[in-house]
């Protein structure tokens, strides 16, 4: 998300105090929040996202839920029209799940 988006979904107290962690240096375009073990998305490869808006950020702004499941990457030769053909990778057995397993189990 746009860093000063970020800022502006702080008070003025959580704001001043984390804006000390950055101790004079460049302040970022974008801030990024990531658990341990979340896979990165990277440009030009097609992602199955679990996405939630949260009261607590401004309005447009969703994460990505779920963990390291949140963010599945699309096996791309394997998609078309048919749902039963589309596999997308299983972030924790590293193997690939068929899509309409997870959308219908």
């Amino acid at each position: 998300m746009a860093f000063e988006k970020y800022l502006d979904s702080m008070d003025k107290e959580q704001r001043e105090k984390f804006l000390r962690l950055f101790d004079g240096s460049d302040l970022p375009d974008y801030y990024e929040i990531s658990a341990d073990g979340d896979i990165k998305p990277e440009p030009g490869k097609m992602y199955l996202m679990y996405l939630t808006q949260s009261p607590y950020v401004p309005e447009g702004i969703y994460s990505i839920i779920g963990w390291q499941g949140g963010l599945r990457e699309v096996d791309e030769s394997t998609y078309s029209e048919n749902i039963d053909s589309i596999q997308v990778k299983n972030n924790f057995s590293d193997g690939w799940d068929a899509l309409s397993q997870l959308l219908f189990d």
